[in-house]
């Protein structure tokens, strides 16, 4: 089996130095960078759709070179509960179905 790797990314690669670190602190990286006025005060909805490019990018990947499964091998995990909480209080993340505290423990168990 062949083994593929794919790189999905917003950040410009021009802005990368040679090890392919990111350079520019002026782009939002997360979730807690919503009204930041660093950010120019990212709005939840360019949030939101940058972040389902993202997984649309993924689906467009897997259905066009028919995988059917994926191996995770690094996953970044940060303590961003408190802005999701908010979020959802918010009713910002209405179109997300998932227990945060249940579901990411659950995902950091399994790729041990």
């Amino acid at each position: 089996m062949v083994k593929m790797t794919y790189r999905i990314t917003k950040y410009n690669p021009k802005k990368r130095n040679e090890e392919g670190h990111y350079l520019d602190s002026s782009d939002w990286t997360s979730i807690s960078d919503i009204g930041n006025p660093a950010y120019n005060n990212l709005t939840f909805e360019d949030y939101e759709s940058m972040e389902t490019a993202y997984v649309e990018s993924i689906k467009l990947i897997l259905d066009e070179k028919n995988i059917k499964e994926l191996d995770i091998n690094e996953i970044e995990f940060y303590n961003y509960f408190d802005d999701f909480k908010k979020l959802k209080e918010e009713g910002q993340l209405k179109n997300i179905d998932l227990d945060f505290d249940k579901d990411i423990a659950c995902l950091k168990v399994s790729i041990r």
